[in-house]
């Protein structure tokens, strides 16, 4: 059976206050960060929301699959895209798996190895030189606002076990227990 490992990969849109508009009421201001999930090649696999609000009575929208209280054991109830609770703790976390995966970037991934291009899903057990390539450009099937006023970041984790070497031109290096 051939084994193709997955290398996580993930794009965080940032965006503080966000109100969205609905006629059902006033959403509760909140702040939202999105967690774009790729796969090998750069297309969305996921996209996670996750929503900080304070505490008390909640009121919100979205379009997700499903919602998660993060932070605590205080129910939330979602139903047709309304998510309402009331939350004993002075902030929550609630994260909203997106139905509709598409961000505002698109982002292309190539992967050579020993200066030859190489799919992703035949690296399983090479060595070598391997070096990956990030194109990332404004999705065009989505309002061009967001990418121009989203910060964006980009990361990928790699096992420290198994690189040597390990340089990068327009990134920064972070090192977090066993990974890089």
């Amino acid at each position: 059976m051939k084994k193709t490992r997955w290398i996580p990969l993930f794009v965080v849109l940032m965006l503080l206050q966000v109100h969205s508009v609905n006629a059902l009421g006033e959403p509760t201001p909140k702040e939202e960060v999105v967690y774009g999930m790729l796969n090998a090649d750069g297309t969305v696999s996921a996209i996670h929301v996750v929503n900080i609000y304070d505490g008390g009575t909640i009121l919100d929208y979205g379009t997700y699959s499903k919602v998660t209280n993060l932070s605590t054991s205080d129910v939330l109830t979602f139903s047709e895209e309304t998510i309402t609770a009331t939350i004993n703790a002075q902030q929550v976390y609630v994260q909203g798996d997106m139905t509709v995966l598409e961000l505002p970037w698109t982002v292309l991934i190539e992967y050579t190895l020993d200066d030859q291009l190489i799919d992703p899903a035949k690296l399983g057990g090479k060595s070598g030189n391997l070096k990956i390539s990030l194109k990332i450009s404004a999705n065009p099937d989505v309002n061009p606002t967001f990418a121009a006023n989203m910060a964006l970041q980009v990361g990928v984790t790699l096992d420290q076990a198994r690189i040597r070497d390990l340089k990068t031109t327009k990134a920064t290096l972070a090192q977090a227990g066993s990974a890089q």
